[in-house]
């Protein structure tokens, strides 16, 4: 920044060697600097946008002049004088855009420079990626977890690997049906909610699809892109897909918490039993959930916040929905769907549960898997890896009392059934919908 784009290239070939300058032209990225660098180059495009502006004043002020004077009937000298000012001004107006250059401006003069004077080296940036907190935060939290469930799975007594061996293949049967179930119940719950006609076996081939893209997005990301997608080869207009996809996720939302307070309400406690211990560690993270929205309710910015980021899902979803009053059977359609969706995933784990010979209360299972999936899917990991299943696992042992060992293993069961098994056909599914051009 101070010596110049030129003299920097010069005294690097004369101290490195022209190979090492030319090697390290495609790292000359703005994101391989520290902050502090790109703070001082975004300063510096500043300031030489500034000083390469000043003298374009001049010129702009004379042909305003000169064309001021022209209608006036001014002599010929002036209309002389006056005659260049057009080219000039082409001239030099472009000059302050040129010299207005993004922080990596001084960057792109020195790589220019590099390839004048070498003109055979690659100069073409790779791609460079920051390690991002987010990463490292989640890279960290699962070497924690593996190194707190690697003893659990060698345990002497109720270690999962044993109660694994020793599962119920019949309850296991079951909760694969159930598992494979909730595909088709999404695939309602999908269809549901868009006014137009869809290809049903398309539908539930993409949410089959989705257990494979959940895997490579985070949180439920993939799933919404993918439905999306499927409604824009459908035929369907950006905003209406959209608002659609939309309209499934909030009313997902609202009967995810009534299915939640119903089972909250169905659970038939006797005093003293171990549910009963866990029932106000259950109420009182809803009632915190409730605290945190009515504090940023309270909170004029907070608010203002909330109110933008929820503005344009109310401005799709809300004519949307009208439409869908419309046909009352394919609502009921959708939410019959979206209901049944965690219908069969409860079913699931709660098969799971009786496969490895424990007997909880299904409403306490529904409890358990309501709450842990919820809170686990806002982490940002694909499926919700590791947030989920420690949810479950935090839950399980709470509310029906199981031993560590069996609680590993009922999770293990279910994530295998509903994360792990579902790739490979959701890859198939999703490879199929591509070459059927309905993707």
């Amino acid at each position: 920044m101070r010596a110049g784009a030129a003299r920097s290239v010069r005294t690097a070939t004369a101290v490195l060697g022209p190979d090492p300058v030319g090697a390290a032209l495609p790292l000359l990225q703005p994101i391989a600097l520290t902050h502090t660098t790109r703070r001082a180059l975004k300063q510096h495009a500043k300031h030489t946008g500034n000083r390469a502006a000043e003298p374009s004043g001049g010129p702009a002020g004379v042909d305003v002049a000169a064309e001021a004077g022209s209608p006036t009937g001014g002599d010929g000298p002036v209309a002389t004088t006056a005659s260049p000012a057009p080219p000039e001004a082409t001239t030099t107006e472009p000059a302050p855009e040129h010299h207005t250059p993004a922080p990596s401006g001084l960057l792109d003069e020195i790589r220019a420079e590099v390839l004048r004077t070498r003109p055979r080296v690659v100069g073409r940036p790779v791609r460079l990626e920051r390690l991002r907190p987010r990463t490292l935060l989640v890279v960290v939290g699962g070497v924690v977890a593996g190194w707190l469930l690697i003893p659990q799975l060698f345990a002497a007594e109720d270690n999962p690997v044993s109660a694994l061996a020793d599962a119920d293949p019949w309850w296991l049967l079951l909760a694969l049906a159930a598992a494979a179930a909730s595909h088709v119940a999404a695939a309602m719950g999908f269809v549901g909610f868009v006014p137009e006609r869809l290809d049903f076996r398309n539908a539930v081939l993409a949410q089959v699809a989705g257990s494979f893209v959940k895997l490579v997005s985070p949180g439920g990301v993939g799933g919404i892109a993918l439905n999306t997608r499927l409604l824009q080869r459908a035929g369907i207009p950006t905003a209406q897909a959209l608002s659609s996809v939309g309209v499934g996720n909030l009313i997902g939302l609202v009967l995810h918490l009534l299915q939640l307070g119903a089972f909250v309400y169905l659970l038939d406690f006797v005093p003293g039993s171990s549910e009963l211990d866990a029932l106000p560690a259950v109420v009182g993270g809803l009632a915190g959930a409730a605290a945190l929205l009515a504090v940023v309710s309270a909170i004029p910015a907070a608010r203002r916040w909330l109110a933008t980021r929820l503005r344009p899902l109310t401005a799709e979803v809300v004519p949307r929905l009208l439409d869908l009053l419309r046909s009352p059977s394919k609502l009921a359609v959708g939410v019959t769907g979206q209901l049944l969706v965690s219908i069969c995933l409860i079913t699931c784990l709660y098969c799971c549960v009786r496969a490895i010979g424990r007997e909880p209360s299904f409403a306490a299972v529904a409890v358990v898997f309501l709450v842990g999936n919820a809170v686990g899917s806002a982490a940002p990991t694909p499926g919700g890896a590791g947030a989920v299943d420690g949810m479950l696992l935090t839950l399980l042992q709470q509310t029906t009392s199981m031993e560590p060992g069996g609680e590993l293993a009922a999770v293990a069961l279910f994530r295998l059934l509903t994360l792990i098994l579902p790739v490979l056909p959701g890859w198939a599914a999703l490879a199929w919908l591509q070459r059927r051009r309905a993707l």
